[in-house]
């Protein structure tokens, strides 16, 4: 991995040659689309400047466009790259190399997020209706040797859930790149640097106020604004999910605990749904609490000048 990040940091030649390369593997294996296509370009704005990753973003799409037209594909793929994977990953980077904080990032991946759900919510009205649609035919074929439950039946419990869901899922997607190329940034010139600047992370607490008169208005208005509502909550709770995750390192770094807590964490967040809103909720208090962090102020002064260039 360092000596992928080195490579890719060594030109403009390089990056678009391995942002070009894992974007076409990006459209051969999407549920991976995000951290290949994104984590080269993310990488690159972060160490140079958003400038720097809007020149390897057009200089891959050409070579991604021009292997697509040889190949016979439709060259509209590029373009989906740019406007559904590059453009946010740059956006979230910007946005963490000049703050300096993965708190404004997760922030500036919400936007991304909420501006997701304003303009689906504009341009097909019922979303769930609309997702029904997409998933429908999809679930029936999963379910066709299935004899104990239906498809209309698994449909009616989930739709009105699924946008938020996505629009959750665009959160982690984006926040997982920016943060693996922070690792990888970190590792080549800011060793320990990245573990240091997520423990320091704390959310506002405005965003709790935001979150709570969402859920409120979600819960007692039935109408679309309601369900727009909805959506957001789904949207701050990602959020909160990687303050708490946050906290949990801390505590673990503070305490001088066995890091295999660590790990079944995240083997209880895989496993268990519930765990996830557990941990979410535990970052919904910190970010209301505001505890002393401790580590946070002497960790953003260590993080800060190396990454800067």
């Amino acid at each position: 991995m360092r000596a992928l990040a080195g490579y890719i940091l060594s030109g403009r030649p390089q990056a678009i040659g391995i942002t070009s390369l894992f974007g076409l593997l990006s459209l051969v294996f999407p549920p991976a689309a995000y951290l290949l296509g994104g984590v080269p370009l993310a990488l690159v704005t972060l160490r140079i400047g958003p400038v720097a990753g809007l020149q390897v973003m057009l200089g891959a799409l050409v070579v991604i466009t021009l292997g697509l037209l040889i190949a016979g594909i439709p060259p509209v793929l590029g373009l989906s790259l740019v406007l559904g994977i590059w453009i946010p990953v740059i956006f979230c980077a910007a946005y963490l190399r000049r703050s300096q904080s993965q708190a404004v990032m997760l922030l500036a991946a919400a936007a991304v997020a909420a501006g997701f759900v304003a303009m689906l919510h504009f341009m097909v009205g019922d979303v769930s209706e609309w997702w029904r649609g997409q998933l429908q035919p999809h679930i029936e074929r999963l379910l066709a040797d299935r004899q104990d439950v239906s498809a209309e039946q698994l449909m009616e419990g989930m739709m009105p859930f699924v946008n938020g869901m996505v629009a959750s899922g665009l959160v982690l997607s984006l926040a997982i790149t920016v943060m693996l190329a922070r690792w990888l940034q970190a590792m080549l010139y800011n060793p320990g640097g990245f573990g240091e600047e997520f423990r320091a992370l704390l959310l506002p607490r405005w965003l709790v106020l935001v979150t709570m008169v969402a859920l409120a208005g979600a819960i007692l208005m039935e109408n679309v604004l309601a369900a727009w509502l909805k959506d957001l909550v789904f949207v701050a709770m990602t959020l909160f999910l990687f303050q708490g995750l946050a906290l949990c390192h801390l505590q673990v770094k503070v305490r001088g605990w066995a890091t295999h807590w660590l790990g079944l964490m995240y083997v209880l967040l895989l496993l268990l749904p519930q765990f996830i809103l557990f941990v979410a909720s535990m970052g919904f208090a910190d970010a209301w609490l505001r505890r002393g962090r401790g580590l946070g102020a002497a960790d953003e002064d260590n993080d800060g000048d190396d990454r800067r260039d």
